[in-house]
């Protein structure tokens, strides 16, 4: 089990895809069938007879195996590139997960889901956690079943935001399920747990980890990302908090995206003082909507037409605060939260912005 060779978890064929399923059982039930009738003591004479019908047989033996080999090794299961960049906004009740695939199908998961973060005594919504619930992980039921739904059994980055637990957590169960090409973080601090757990896990797993900051710019073919915040700091061991949150400007064409992690408004105001062009299409906003966090100045900066929440249908911290989902409508944008609509989907060709959402209106 240590070393992911006592299971095999197999990514999905979905849509038309689908149907090699169905395939797989025809041949399978023609050799069903053959085993039912088979008769090895039949006279000889008979059994040259049964010439053709024994290579038919061979033919939905081969035919089984290559179906089973489709299945089993997935050449086709991540579909097709259509060019379009993909933002999905994962339903991960409370806290963050968003992958993004790039127009060229590199994909990038920021945050991963997890426990509620109850330890930090950051915020007055804040309390220590007395118990862990023996359920199956976010990361394992949520973030990792839908990447294997979508096909995958790779993601190339995996970028953790900050170090809180529901961000970095699920994380760790991606890292130990997907083959992942690098790992992005903004701070190492060797001594907060949650972030020991991520560096150990991907160190075991061989995912090479990368510092960034302010400044620094991720390119994806037509697809930029830059990071705006945090940025630097002598002290390698600095903490990650949620205003050294990892603040990610995506840009496709006419079409950029910002998210924001967990900063609040100390580092919104910083972003606005040092004079950055925040103004975007769509804004995952951040902290899930706590007072904390999207100032009015903030809002009318960004100015986006949609405005999305990652937020427990029910938070246990009343997030999000009535207060700021006012604040963005009134700044011209439409708010969705993962909560109400599920998984939510945006793509966009450079020009257009289509969106999806798993619940409909």
């Amino acid at each position: 089990a240590r070393f992911s060779i006592a299971s095999v978890r197999l990514p999905e064929y979905t849509g038309w895809a689908s149907a090699i399923y169905g395939l797989y059982y025809l041949p399978l039930a023609v050799l069903i069938l053959a085993l039912w009738r088979w008769n090895p003591l039949q006279p000889s004479s008979k059994k040259l007879s049964t010439l053709g019908v024994t290579r038919f047989k061979w033919f939905a033996a081969g035919s089984l195996a290559l179906i089973l080999s489709v299945i089993v090794f997935h050449p086709f299961s991540s579909g097709v590139i259509d060019g379009r960049l993909h933002l999905d906004f994962l339903d991960v009740g409370q806290g963050d997960s968003a992958l993004i695939t790039m127009p060229d199908g590199t994909t990038l998961l920021i945050d991963g889901g997890g426990r509620a973060s109850f330890n930090r005594a950051a915020t007055d919504e804040d309390e220590e956690e007395l118990f862990v619930r023996d359920t199956r992980s976010i990361g394992e039921a949520v973030v990792s079943e839908y990447l294997w739904w979508r096909g995958l059994d790779r993601v190339d980055y995996i970028l953790a935001t900050h170090a809180d637990a529901d961000h970095i957590d699920g994380l760790n169960d991606v890292a130990q399920n997907f083959r992942v090409r690098g790992a992005i973080v903004a701070r190492a601090p060797a001594n907060d747990p949650e972030f020991r757990r991520f560096v150990q896990t991907t160190a075991s797993a061989g995912v090479p980890l990368q510092v960034i900051g302010a400044g620094d710019v991720l390119r994806f073919g037509e697809v930029t990302a830059e990071a705006l915040s945090p940025g630097p700091v002598a002290n390698t061991n600095a903490p990650s908090r949620n205003n050294d949150s990892v603040v990610l400007l995506v840009r496709y064409g006419a079409k950029t995206f910002i998210l924001t992690g967990d900063i609040e408004k100390e580092t919104e105001v910083a972003l606005l003082n040092e004079g950055v062009n925040l103004r975007s299409d769509v804004v995952k906003v951040a902290h899930h909507g706590s007072r904390t966090s999207s100032t009015g100045r903030f809002v009318t900066a960004t100015h986006p037409s949609l405005a999305i929440i990652s937020v427990g249908r029910t938070s246990v911290f009343g997030h999000p605060h009535k207060e700021v989902v006012d604040r963005w409508r009134a700044g011209g944008a439409k708010v969705l939260t993962t909560g109400q609509r599920g998984t939510i989907t945006i793509s966009t060709d450079g020009q257009d912005l289509r969106v999806e959402t798993f619940i409909k209106e």
